[in-house]
């Protein structure tokens, strides 16, 4: 993963009061308060390596888990809602989100950090901070780029972004969970992961770690913060290593017979 989870969680630390009740009011409420500063990588490895694209199925700890958009839903707190998201390609529409960023403005090239800067910079709630709030999200929780740069091509999210709770976000991050596991499992020397990160860790933690009843009680509260507390408390997140923070795992990818019960 060529991001780092912590630039999300400082931008959205310094948002204006405007801007949260807008992202609120969207249907990303639960995000203003994702807090994950880094990702394990032994752990991170593990979990890509465990996750069955075609089927969209993970094991966990020996047990078989079927991931569904109700699932994302439960974990991330993304919107479930019932219209697909549309996209179109749209070099006008990107041409125009370009003019924002001065000398970028004929650029493809549009660094993740430049639009976390200008989220910081402004404190309204304009269409410029809609659009770049959105295109962030998408970055750090739906398909992450394989570089520093945002992805123009999905600037083409044709939503009503005052009304983002309409949409299916999270068929969305399973279209790209799969699409970007496939590909970065084609070659993973070379290759920078783009899946959805944070939610594969959230549900290896969650059921690593409760049993059914505890996971009931937690999706009640999407984004299980308790978890990531849980993550900090153990250590060491970014050890290559076989220790408390990480899972003890094969890494070879195991065939998925059936989905957990407990």
């Amino acid at each position: 993963m060529k991001l780092s989870p912590s630039l999300f969680c400082d931008m959205i630390k310094n948002l204006s009061v405007s801007q949260r009740e807008w992202i609120s009011q969207t249907g990303f409420g639960s995000i203003l308060n994702f807090d994950l500063q880094s990702y394990p990588k032994y752990l991170s490895y593990s979990v890509v390596n465990n996750f069955d694209y075609d089927s969209c199925w993970i094991v966990i700890g020996g047990r078989s888990i079927e991931v569904s958009d109700v699932d994302v839903h439960d974990i991330l707190g993304l919107p479930l809602g019932p219209q697909k998201i549309p996209f179109v390609k749209s070099e006008p529409l990107a041409k125009e989100w370009r003019k924002q960023y001065g000398e970028c403005k004929n650029s493809f090239r549009v660094a993740v950090k430049d639009v976390i800067s200008a989220v910081n910079d402004s404190m309204l709630a304009d269409v410029n901070f809609k659009q770049n709030f959105v295109s962030l999200l998408i970055c750090f929780f739906c398909q992450a780029p394989s570089n520093s740069y945002i992805r123009q091509n999905l600037l083409g999210c044709c939503c009503d972004l005052d009304r983002c709770f309409n949409y299916n976000w999270c068929e969305f991050v399973l279209r790209c969970l799969k699409k970007s596991t496939k590909f970065w499992l084609q070659n993973q020397e070379t290759r920078y992961y783009t899946g959805s990160l944070p939610l594969l860790l959230l549900i290896t933690k969650l059921y690593e770690c409760c049993n059914l009843k505890t996971i009931l009680l937690l999706k009640d509260c999407p984004i299980n913060y308790t978890l990531m507390i849980y993550f900090k408390e153990r250590g060491n997140w970014c050890s290559l290593k076989r220790d408390d923070g990480d899972l003890d795992w094969d890494l070879k990818l195991k065939v998925l017979k059936r989905k957990f019960h407990q």
